[in-house]
């Protein structure tokens, strides 16, 4: 004789049971809250929660209710119902225990993301560098084919009263340090012609921005033949020594200005003297 099977039951569990369930998963979730921050990112109709381990649990949780929610919902089997009760308690336990917290500021020595703060600070302030219109007079000894710029074009600046407050030759400059009315370097497009060529100066008595590199010694001086279409013929560099400065003029003299650019014909270091006045500063 065959003794017949029963049958699987589709009764939920009762009442009390499910409440007590979903009692005791939603406090689980709350401790677990309370202990580790959750992450959740909301993707269109989807909750993508990381990275930490309650992120992670709250994902599964929120994807078992959503799955046992259909079954139950289908008519399936009697487990369908605690199931989806326990993981919705829990992942709403773990969602309360983060808000509460995020909220009190507690994570229990967990590392919770710390809030992002806007900055007020003001923003850092740029040094004041100071320019002013120059007359600079280049003289370079034993070199017959270099004409000086005579400086008959000049830069005028006037005021609203049409009063002449600086003045200089065309492409003469000074420039100051930061934040001081000290020179720190004098510059020319036009010294002069050499071999058909323009001669550009550049003298740096400071370190540019209050850094220059060891190996270069100040006062500096560069002399720079611009050919006609642009570009660079040769390049002499080397230390210059002063001989009279204050906060408007000086002169300094070099001597044996090594190339360090050499395109065409060659020619000798260059030795010779490089005075400069400038005029009232300002930023023109």
């Amino acid at each position: 004789m065959t003794k017949e099977r029963p049958s699987a039951s589709n009764d939920a569990p009762a009442p009390g049971t499910l409440a007590t369930l979903g009692l005791c998963t939603f406090v689980a979730g709350l401790a677990l809250g309370l202990f580790q921050p959750l992450v959740m990112v909301g993707i269109g109709a989807t909750v993508v929660a990381g990275p930490t381990y309650a992120g992670l649990l709250f994902l599964l949780c929120v994807l078992l209710a959503l799955l046992m929610g259909g079954l139950a919902f289908f008519g399936a089997r009697w487990f369908t119902v605690p199931a989806l009760v326990a993981c919705g308690s829990l992942a709403l336990g773990l969602f309360a225990g983060n808000w509460a917290a995020a909220t009190l500021d507690i994570g229990f020595g967990s590392n919770r993301p710390a809030a992002v703060v806007p900055s007020h600070a003001p923003p850092a302030r740029v040094p004041e560098i100071l320019n002013a219109p120059a007359t600079v007079i280049l003289r370079l000894d034993g070199v017959p084919d270099f004409t000086p710029n005579a400086g008959t074009e000049r830069n005028k600046f006037v005021d609203a009263a049409g009063k002449v407050v600086a003045e200089g030759v065309w492409g003469h400059w000074c420039y100051s340090g930061p934040d001081t009315e000290e020179i720190a370097s004098v510059e020319t497009v036009d010294s002069g012609k050499l071999g058909g060529a323009t001669v550009w100066v550049e003298l740096r008595l400071m370190p540019f921005g209050g850094q220059v590199p060891m190996s270069i010694a100040l006062p500096r001086v560069q002399i720079r033949l611009n050919q006609p279409d642009g570009t660079v013929s040769y390049i002499w560099t080397g230390q210059g020594q002063v001989k009279a400065i204050d906060r408007t003029s000086g002169r300094v003299v070099f001597t044996n200005l090594e190339r360090s650019l050499d395109t065409g014909t060659s020619r000798a270091p260059l030795t010779g003297e490089l005075s400069w006045t400038c005029s009232k500063w300002g930023q023109y």
